[in-house]
């Protein structure tokens, strides 16, 4: 019977804890991968879909104007939209690092808990 506890502590706060920051690190990179935060990163300042208003040669300045301000708020919805799915990626990565580091405190103290739960839960009845 000792040998069976000690194999499980050994478990627990060995493979069981490597194990349990591996699948930290993997659903870290899923939502890292989910809302895509690098290519939102390398392509924050191009234009919404690629929607802009292309120039050609020998157009008069007012419809150079108009394709530049098209351009530039297609640019500005875009920065608009990626800023904000990049927050809420990292937001989520931060909410699941905030969880597993209470999952992680639960998992460290578990084996101590069951054992002091079971002597006071025995305890009530003697």
């Amino acid at each position: 019977m000792i040998n069976a506890i000690a194999h499980y502590i050994g478990w627990h706060y060995a493979r069981g804890i490597k194990e349990g920051f591996g699948l930290f690190k993997n659903i870290e990179w899923f939502i890292y991968s989910f809302f895509s935060i690098e290519v939102l990163l390398s392509t924050f300042f191009d234009r919404f879909e690629r929607l802009g208003d292309e120039r050609k040669k020998g157009e008069a300045l007012s419809d150079i104007a108009g394709s530049i301000i098209v351009n530039t708020l297609m640019r500005l919805v875009g920065m608009f939209i990626r800023f904000f799915t990049i927050a809420i990626g990292l937001l989520c990565m931060v909410i699941f690092a905030l969880f597993f580091a209470i999952l992680a405190i639960g998992w460290l103290a578990f084996p101590i808990f069951v054992p002091v739960s079971l002597i006071i839960g025995l305890s009530m009845i003697i």
